[in-house]
């Protein structure tokens, strides 16, 4: 006897339900719950019709009426789930594209003062750190605590090679040319690597020590053969003279 006003309140929460934006951790709880009731509800709908009918076969718009009750409560059940899902995913990348780019402009900042040298560190794959996480707090909470982990071990790791930079300033001022490899050393230790650039200098000094060496004695002899060629020209002149 009331199917009616039945029907019409259930369109008007319908409705109601598919036009609430999936903000919240309750509000995704919500509509989740709202689904499963919508299907449960669609079912026991379906059992009355069922039972309705195993009574009587003259109320067919009763039926019909059910059926379409039925039908509008799985496909609100069926939006809903599909927005959960879509907004949970939406939701998800936000949170990790956050921590990626937090990321990006610490790793950035830290770049600015080492160049020409960049940081080669584990990228944070946030996406793991999000995963079994309950809700959205939690999830974010996860990409937080990762982020901080990786920007305290990029800062250890600028501050190494700020060090290793302001040594190379004092100790090897002009000697830039001997390094062309200095991104990949400069992460050794700094006994190896304050070992390693004293190696190279002192190896170029030697070689161009040798090298001044070896153009002062060819200089030198070539003075001293022209010094010879010179003391002979003016024996043979003076030989000539004598002979006239």
């Amino acid at each position: 006897h009331n199917m009616e006003a039945f029907g019409v309140a259930l369109t008007a929460k319908l409705a109601e339900v598919r036009a609430i934006a999936l903000v919240t951790d309750q509000d995704f709880s919500n509509a989740k719950e709202a689904a499963k009731k919508f299907r449960d509800i669609a079912k026991a709908i379906a059992l009355s019709k069922e039972a309705m009918l195993a009574q009587t076969e003259t109320i067919g718009e009763a039926a019909r009426k059910m059926d379409a009750w039925a039908k509008d409560l799985n496909a609100t059940a069926l939006q809903l789930e599909k927005d959960v899902e879509r907004e949970d995913k939406a939701k998800k990348e936000v949170i990790v594209l956050g921590g990626k780019n937090a990321y990006a402009e610490h790793i950035a900042a830290l770049e600015e003062k080492i160049k020409p040298i960049r940081l080669n560190l584990a990228i944070p794959i946030f996406a793991e750190a999000i995963k079994n996480k309950r809700n959205y707090a939690s999830m974010q909470d996860a990409v937080d605590t990762m982020l901080s982990g990786i920007k305290v071990t990029a800062d250890s790791a600028a501050k190494d090679i700020r060090a290793k930079l302001a040594w190379c300033k004092e100790n090897a001022a002009d000697m830039s040319f001997l390094f062309p490899d200095l991104q990949q050393i400069i992460i050794k230790p700094l006994d190896d690597f304050t070992l390693l650039i004293t190696s190279r200098i002192k190896d170029h000094n030697d070689a161009e020590a040798k090298k001044l060496e070896e153009q002062t004695a060819r200089i030198r002899a070539e003075e001293e053969a022209r010094a010879k060629a010179n003391v002979e020209d003016e024996q043979r002149q003076a030989a000539e003279a004598q002979a006239k």
